[in-house]
């Protein structure tokens, strides 16, 4: 049987309001008495949805995101391939909010393993040849990073004295 589902195009970012999204949505408390309000990913990670859970709140382990089925169940996903974001301790489903990596349905599919298609070598070649035309010395670079450890105005010349890659930070 499916559950009334909501899109939203952000999940509750703490606890505080997590807690006012399931009484606005008017749902019941588990046996301990938390509220069974939930905000995750659908099952295909396109859309995030909020609902109220059947059952209770669940406990998951270290390594795996979860999504939302249309039947109000949660399911998990493996994510220790992701490049960042995967949890790295156990935590209840009502404590997503720190993890939006995890909820992210926009960049997050992105970010699962570096075997994509667009990281090919034949796209990271097609990449670079558009940098080198644009103005690159470089004939292999696809992209720039654009960034300092400390604050500065952007200058238009002499930018490898102050942008640089150390083991410590890579800005």
């Amino acid at each position: 049987m499916a559950v009334e589902m909501y899109p939203v195009e952000s999940c509750p970012g703490n606890g505080d309001s997590w807690q006012k999204a399931g009484i606005a949505l008017k749902c019941p408390n588990d046996n301990i008495g938390r509220n069974l309000y939930q905000c995750a990913p659908n099952e295909y990670k396109t859309d995030l949805v909020e609902f109220c859970l059947k059952g209770s709140i669940g406990r998951f382990e270290e390594g795996l995101c979860v999504y939302a089925y249309p039947n109000g169940h949660l399911g998990v996903k493996n994510c220790t391939t992701f490049v960042t974001g995967c949890p790295e301790t156990s935590y209840n489903s009502n404590e997503i909010y720190n993890l939006l990596d995890c909820i992210d349905t926009r960049h997050g599919h992105l970010l699962e393993n570096l075997n994509q298609p667009w990281l090919s070598h034949a796209e990271l070649d097609e990449m670079a040849a558009v940098v080198n035309r644009c103005g690159s010395p470089l004939s292999k670079c696809w992209g720039f990073t654009d960034g300092t450890i400390r604050p500065i105005c952007r200058h238009q010349s002499h930018q490898q004295v102050v942008f640089m890659v150390t083991k410590e930070y890579t800005v």
